[in-house]
């Protein structure tokens, strides 16, 4: 069951009570960002691994504004089968807001996410699904991957992050963890009460508490086309989940700032009494260049703060949707 809401005057009003039966066993959510090569492909995967199954399923497709012929494709293989769905967004909103409109527009009693590129596999839906069936104490399972065929610079940053994560953000990442993932309906909707921009969805989830499973698996190499996850898109990413879950960023400019104010009292004290300088010419322009660069590091965290203060209070929508296929998505 769920019930249908609508905003109202600053406030939230229950304006029309719905009785939902789910219409089917497991939706799919796919975010699509220029994979023409991949989805056509992916869709026989998904129908060799769904098709001999006794369950019913939908593939929702979400178009997170490619410039190739993805839409295009999604658009043709809703015309040919009524298992698939698509959305099609108005320009390039991210994945993490592809990922939350798919779940959005889902019906099925299970959801999950899921790449194009076939580095994940269906089969591996299916042995989700079966787990979740069979352990009614766990709401999700989440994939991870016990070895990565990346460089070894990556594979450092990574593990870094994840301990950093670990200490600083209040919640508990497992390392290797993806966004491919299985959620069952209580915990697809309560993912959808949480309409941040800033989205961390690997912070998200483990915020909302709901148990869950990590399973091992081995991703495949992409069938076609490149990642569009740069090391800097990375590192962006890592920094938005650090703001968004954290202020211990604020907390250790506080005690930085602190500290120098110390050190600088204590070396006036002894100036005065000595009638001697610390430092002077070279020395002196290093402390320059030191303090110069600690507050210009400062005043970059707090802007991070405050830009993303002013995103939220915008209250933009989090992704524009310019075009539907196949099924209208309830």
């Amino acid at each position: 069951m769920r019930d249908i809401f609508s905003l109202q005057g600053g406030g939230i009003h229950k304006n029309l009570f719905l009785v939902e039966v789910f219409l089917m066993k497991l939706s799919l959510v796919v975010p699509c960002f220029n994979e023409e090569e991949n989805i056509t492909a992916f869709f026989d995967a998904c129908r060799a691994a769904f098709d001999t199954r006794d369950f019913d399923y939908e593939i929702v497709f979400v178009d997170d504004g490619s410039a190739d012929k993805t839409w295009k494709i999604i658009c043709g293989l809703c015309k040919g089968s009524k298992k698939v769905k698509g959305i099609s967004f108005s320009r390039n909103f991210g994945k993490e807001a592809a990922m939350y409109a798919g779940i959005n527009e889902s019906r099925g009693e299970y959801t999950a996410t899921i790449d194009a590129d076939m580095q994940q596999r269906p089969e591996s839906v299916v042995k989700m699904l079966e787990f979740l069936e069979n352990n009614t104490e766990y709401d999700a399972v989440t994939l991870f991957q016990t070895k990565r065929c990346e460089g070894r610079f990556i594979t450092m940053c990574k593990k870094w992050f994840y301990r950093s994560a670990n200490v600083c953000l209040g919640v508990r990442l497992k390392a290797g963890a993806s966004d491919f993932r299985m959620l069952r309906r209580t915990a697809a909707d309560a993912f959808l009460t949480m309409p941040e921009h800033m989205r961390f969805s690997k912070g998200i989830f483990p915020w909302l508490g709901f148990k869950t499973f990590y399973m091992p698996y081995a991703a495949e190499p992409r069938s076609g086309g490149k990642s569009s996850w740069s090391f800097f898109k990375l590192l962006r990413y890592a920094a938005s989940g650090f703001v968004s879950f954290s202020y211990l960023p604020l907390r250790i400019i506080s005690v930085l700032g602190a500290a120098l104010l110390l050190c600088a009292a204590a070396a006036l004290v002894y100036m005065l009494f000595s009638r001697r300088t610390l430092v002077s010419g070279a020395g002196l322009a290093f402390f320059a260049f030191l303090m110069s660069g600690t507050q210009l590091g400062a005043l970059g965290i707090i802007g991070e703060y405050i830009a993303q203060i002013s995103t939220e209070s915008k209250k933009r929508p989090l992704y524009i949707i310019r075009e539907r296929a196949g099924d209208k998505l309830s």
